[in-house]
């Protein structure tokens, strides 16, 4: 008599990739405030990006460099859902400024 086989575990949920810390933050324009209503606004998290209007969840990131990221986004805002791609870099080495 055969022993019944265990079935199969289910396989581990993948962890979206992590956003490196100094590229966290709330960044804007140059001249800009950093104020929620600015059309430019940028807030990175360490796994998503919210823009002006819409949100985007981290599914894939390059380190180019320690001053370029590029990312992979599962964007949705103003009731679409689409794909993009943006890339980062740090002015004058990440320097507050």
């Amino acid at each position: 008599m055969r022993s019944p086989s265990a079935a199969p575990s289910p396989p581990a949920p993948a962890q979206a990739p992590r956003v490196p810390d100094r590229f966290q933050g709330v960044w804007d324009q140059e001249k800009g405030s950093c104020d929620p209503a600015s059309e430019m606004r940028t807030e990175i998290a360490e796994r998503g990006i919210t823009f002006y209007e819409s949100h985007g969840a981290v599914t894939a990131l390059t380190v180019d460099s320690p001053e370029r990221i590029t990312v992979e986004l599962a964007m949705q805002g103003e009731g679409e859902k689409w794909t993009m791609t943006r890339t980062f870099t740090l002015s004058e080495g990440g320097a507050v400024l």
